[in-house]
């Protein structure tokens, strides 16, 4: 047992020496305070945070979307997109823990993040040429341009026909559209209401000439 104390007291010195705390022997030698001094310091040191590191890195995507109908132009108007570089940094904190007592007994990691904007940010303008092609007066295209860092990406969302892209100008983007054949659509619901009632109409009148006719004696 003894030599168990002898030999706790030994490492609880050096880890006060360790410290920078030099010991006196030619005095009085106070066992609990270097104890608990020992102790902070060690807690001390697993307080420390460690090297930040970076969590991941992401761009802003920013689209516009061109409509085009049979009265459209096929040249659109320009766009300008946005797209910004953030970067997420986190720190593994080490968080105290305590008793009961309110004193602190050791520590456990936490990690912390924050988001801030890079350095890199980049500006596009992009604009649609559409050759040339027929739209039924029901039809419309939509087409959606995304810029997402560098990358940009042209995507249509409804066409009349099926097209081969070409992109050209680099900072300054022009996608040319070249119709290549028709895709089959359904006829405008509305048009077929209006063609239904005028040949309703047509058949009513014509069928009043002819009860018409047989009623002032016309030949049947």
């Amino acid at each position: 047992m003894k030599k168990t104390v002898i030999a706790l007291l030994v490492s609880f010195i050096g880890a006060y020496s360790f410290a920078g705390t030099d010991i006196d022997f030619d005095q009085a030698v106070d066992t609990a305070k270097i104890i608990q001094d020992a102790d902070n310091s060690v807690i001390a040191d697993l307080s420390g945070t460690k090297p930040r590191y970076t969590g991941r890195t992401w761009y802003t995507r920013d689209c516009a979307r061109f409509d085009f109908g049979p009265e459209t132009p096929s040249d659109s108007d320009t766009a300008w997109l946005d797209s910004q570089e953030w970067i997420e940094e986190c720190d593994i904190v080490q968080v105290p823990v305590y008793n009961n007592t309110g004193h602190i007994v050791g520590y456990h990691p936490e990690t912390r993040c924050r988001q801030r904007q890079g350095y890199m940010h980049y500006n596009r303008s992009v604009r649609l040429s559409i050759g040339r092609r027929t739209l039924l007066p029901w039809e419309k295209e939509t087409f959606d341009v995304c810029l997402e860092g560098s990358w940009m990406n042209l995507q249509p969302l409804s066409n009349a026909y099926e097209y081969s892209i070409a992109e050209t100008g680099g900072y300054n983007t022009q996608y040319t559209l070249t119709p290549v054949r028709k895709i089959p659509a359904s006829p405008d619901p509305a048009g077929i209401a209006c063609s239904r009632e005028y040949i309703q109409t047509l058949v009513f009148r014509q069928m009043g000439r002819v009860l018409s006719g047989r009623k002032n004696g016309y030949p049947r």
